[in-house]
C-alpha cells in the first residue's frame, strides 16, 4: 500500500495532522517529509516509521544525495552532527541557488557558497535531519535556544487546550523568554501549574514560562499559518518593566 506523505514546503508538519491521518488511514503507512520553497529539490527528504532509531514522526528524514548539508550557530560556526546540537540548515548542491534574481542585498542569504535556509535543526549520528524551529521563532534565553515548535507541540498535549503559539518577548535579564498564547476549549484559564507539570518532563525548569495568556484565538497570515509576527509585536513590550530575572 501507497504511504501517506505529509510534508509543507519551508515549514514543520503540523502535529496536528498526524492523529487525523491516523484516523483516516488506520493501516496505510505515514511519511512524513521537509521541502524547501526555494527548490522543491533542494532539501527534499523523506523517514518512513521504523527506518531510524527513535520516534520516526519527530525526524525529517536524510537528505536526498547530491545536497551537501551544514549547521552552523549564529557565529557561523559549524556544530556536531550529533542529534542535540541545534544549528541553521546550510545546503549547497548543484541544483541549489546560489543568488536570487535581480536581488542585489542578498549577502545575509548565503554562507560560504551555501544556502541558508532559516530553519533550526538537528543531524543525528546517522545522518537523520530533525528540524527543530525557524531561525526568526525560537526563542533566545539566557545564551541558549527554546523551541517553540517543541513547546506548542507539548502544551497543546493538555486535553483543554485546542491551539497555542509560543513567541520570544524581550527581556532586560534573559534577552527573551518565552511567552505563551493559548486557546482552551472553553474559554476558560487552564492553571500555570499545569503548564508546567505538562512541560516539565521536555523543558528545563530554566525553559518553563512564566507567562501564559489567555485569547479567543489566534491571529493567522492569509495562508492559514500562525503570524508570530504580529503575536511579537503585540507583546513586546510585555516584559519592559521587569526588574527580576526569570526562575533559575
Amino acid at each position: 500500500m501507497s504511504p501517506i506523505t505529509a510534508a509543507r514546503p519551508g515549514c514543520l508538519v503540523d502535529e496536528t495532522l498526524l492523529p487525523v491521518a491516523e484516523q483516516l488511514a488506520p493501516h496505510t503507512p505515514k511519511v512524513r517529509g521537509w521541502v524547501v520553497m526555494s527548490d522543491c529539490r533542494a532539501g527534499r527528504t523523506s523517514v518512513a516509521p521504523g527506518c531510524c532509531p527513535g520516534p520516526p514522526n519527530r525526524r525529517q528524514g536524510l537528505l536526498v544525495p547530491g545536497v551537501d548539508c551544514r549547521l552552523v550557530d549564529e557565529a557561523g560556526h559549524d556544530v556536531p552532527f550529533d542529534g542535540v546540537s541545534q544549528g541553521e540548515v546550510l545546503l549547497r548542491g548543484p541544483w541549489i541557488i546560489e543568488r536570487y534574481h535581480q536581488l542585489e542585498e542578498d549577502t545575509g542569504r548565503f554562507l560560504d557558497g551555501y544556502w541558508r535556509s532559516g530553519d533550526l535543526g538537528t543531524i543525528d549520528p546517522d545522518g537523520y535531519l530533525k528540524l527543530t524551529d525557524r531561525l526568526k521563532d525560537v526563542i533566545k534565553t539566557g545564551g541558549e535556544w527554546i523551541s517553540s515548535i517543541d513547546m506548542e507541540n507539548a502544551i497543546t498535549a493538555h486535553p483543554r487546550i485546542t491551539e497555542a503559539a509560543v513567541i520570544g518577548a524581550w527581556h532586560p535579564t534573559w534577552q527573551e523568554r518565552p511567552v505563551v498564547l493559548a486557546v482552551t476549549d472553553n474559554g476558560q484559564e487552564v492553571p500555570i501549574e499545569d503548564i508546567h507539570q505538562l512541560l516539565s518532563g521536555s523543558f528545563a525548569k530554566w525553559q518553563l514560562p512564566e507567562t501564559v495568556i489567555y485569547v479567543d484565538a489566534l491571529p493567522r497570515t492569509s495562508v492559514g499559518k500562525l503570524d508570530k509576527k504580529t503575536m511579537r509585536a503585540a507583546y513586546a513590550g510585555i516584559y519592559r518593566r521587569a526588574t527580576s530575572a526569570a526562575p533559575s
